[in-house]
């Protein structure tokens, strides 16, 4: 019948709005620069995905990757590249090795490799995602600009002058279009 819903609808409801309102008052949380409220909030968040959804779902891949961002935030990169790893693993799981979310998560767990200064396995991280923006949205598309910057953050820590300007013109050209 129209317009009912059976028991596990009604059940599972209130518990996938509270896990969104825990992420919402963890987002605002972060923006405020109370990382630890926000990881508290989000792993709130977390448990109650991994209740209704389990381990592979995207709300669950979301809530490990605010999590881990949070944690980079505090500068706990260790904590960070594990929770962002995760999220990683889960988003290929769910969409394959070529979809806007996966270059998202390898772009992100690049940017907590450099800041663990393992900037080689960073590039390696960066170029994957530039890799995947660029089969999926071209060489002229904004998030195509943002890979190629991000690219050449980790050339120039590594000393590769050429590279990174290379990248980061690449990127600027692509914004200036």
């Amino acid at each position: 019948m129209k317009g009912k819903k059976n028991n596990r609808e009604i059940e599972e409801q209130p518990e996938e709005a509270l896990a969104q309102n825990y992420c919402d008052l963890g987002d605002i949380q972060h923006h405020r620069s109370n990382y630890t409220e926000a990881i508290t909030s989000y792993t709130r968040a977390l448990d109650i995905r991994i209740k209704l959804f389990g381990e592979e779902h995207p709300d669950t891949a979301d809530s490990y990757h605010k999590i881990g961002a949070t944690q980079h935030s505090l500068s706990d990169y260790t904590a960070a590249l594990e929770s962002k790893k995760r999220a990683l693993d889960i988003t290929i799981k769910l969409f394959g090795k070529e979809h806007p979310n996966t270059a998202d998560s390898y772009d992100s767990v690049g940017v907590t490799q450099h800041s663990l200064s393992d900037y080689t396995v960073a590039l390696e991280s960066k170029k994957r995602a530039l890799d995947i923006t660029i089969k999926l949205f071209g060489e002229e598309h904004p998030n195509t600009a943002d890979s190629y910057h991000s690219l050449g953050v980790t050339q120039h820590s590594l000393s590769d002058y050429t590279a990174a300007l290379e990248s980061k013109k690449r990127a600027l050209d692509i914004t200036i279009k």
